[in-house]
């Protein structure tokens, strides 16, 4: 949807769509880059690499997003597909991470559920960090918060710690979905006021 729109010849001329073009063309590039990869080569340290160079992109496209003023059109065109890729990829990265140590042969043994909801906590605080910073982006929490449910969906209920890591992230995300849509009314009210 972001690519049709973005190249329709009306928007030739829309400053936020120039903003977003290259980031998004590096996250497209770089999704594209880990999925031919890691069917070759499985998630190994290339691979990280490859995802944390898209989520950088992503990271780009996702502060312009937060300053603008988006339409309607451009909601459902640009802020709902990067701000959902954006938030997938959090998570996906720190996967990602894990998934490279183990290829690797680092493992945590014994302490490896307790290491993975470390983990799902700072997750959690990153994506809340973000929405604190992006104004309160709901497709980024909604999509953070389905991949916490498959998340414990995978482990939550063999591992007792992933089961709480889980819970702590999403009350986390949820609270910075909330602190950051305070953010933007106050400053919306600021600015009219």
């Amino acid at each position: 949807m972001f690519a049709v729109y973005q190249a329709m010849p009306a928007q030739r001329q829309n400053t936020l769509l120039h903003d977003l073009r290259w980031p998004a063309a590096g996250a497209f590039l770089g999704n594209a880059l880990w999925a031919a990869y890691t069917q070759l080569y499985g998630l190994s340290f290339v691979s990280v690499l490859i995802i944390t160079l898209t989520l950088t992109c992503l990271i780009i496209a996702y502060h312009a997003l937060s300053n603008a003023t988006v339409s309607k059109t451009e909601w459902w065109c640009a802020y709902l597909p990067l701000s959902a890729l954006a938030a997938w990829l959090t998570v996906a990265t720190t996967v990602n991470i894990a998934a490279s140590l183990r290829y690797h042969g680092v493992e945590g043994g014994a302490a490896a559920s307790g290491i993975g909801a470390a983990v799902i906590v700072i997750a959690g605080l990153i994506a809340a960090t973000v929405l604190v910073r992006g104004r309160g982006n709901l497709p980024y929490a909604a999509v953070f918060l389905w991949a916490l449910a498959a998340i414990f969906a995978a482990g939550g209920q063999a591992a007792g710690p992933i089961a709480v890591a889980t819970g702590v992230a999403a009350i986390l995300v949820i609270s910075g979905l909330v602190a950051g849509y305070r953010r933007r009314v106050y400053a919306s009210s600021s600015i009219t006021g």
